[in-house]
């Protein structure tokens, strides 16, 4: 038990260690107007492999089941092949506020997951469920959203 505590407590930090690179990295490229096409289409795919490798590790640890985990697979490569059409026929999807919002979510619940023992006398797995589950239905909510933006795009690409 000793030994997974303190895997779990050092997976913890070294994902949130990422997130905040993360976070820190796109601070400073809006900043200082360093952006690329290339880096806007890596970096939200970088956020995906991070967060969805974790997930499918937590099925092995049953601290996730398989089937939550596809459905957050699924809407990740559904808006990623969607904005690289987009992308290819000229049409730009910004990102909305909903996949911000569930990307705070998940972060928060990825990083409770991986704590997951009672640290601090705090039940992590609780405070990661409470979390996954409003992660699960912004993750639905913003998939819809860039379903409906690549739809009006692709209408006003073909209408010009």
């Amino acid at each position: 038990m000793k030994s997974n505590a303190f895997i779990s407590l050092f997976s913890a930090v070294l994902f949130a260690a990422a997130m905040l690179s993360d976070m820190l990295d796109g601070y400073l490229a809006r900043r200082y107007k360093i952006m690329s096409n290339f880096g806007s289409f890596l970096d939200p795919l970088a956020d995906k492999l991070l967060f969805l490798t974790g997930m499918v590790m937590f099925i092995e640890v049953h601290r996730l089941p398989a089937w939550l985990v596809v459905l957050f697979l699924l809407r990740e490569v559904t808006v990623t092949g969607l904005r690289s059409v987009a992308i290819d026929k000229g049409v730009v999807i910004a990102a909305s506020k909903w996949g911000k919002y569930k990307s705070a979510c998940i972060s928060a619940s990825m990083i409770s997951l991986l704590l997951y023992y009672p640290f601090f006398g705090i039940a992590w797995k609780h405070i990661g469920w409470f979390f996954l589950w409003p992660a699960l239905a912004l993750s639905l909510i913003s998939g819809f959203d860039y379903c409906w933006g690549f739809y009006a795009g692709m209408k006003s690409q073909s209408k010009s």
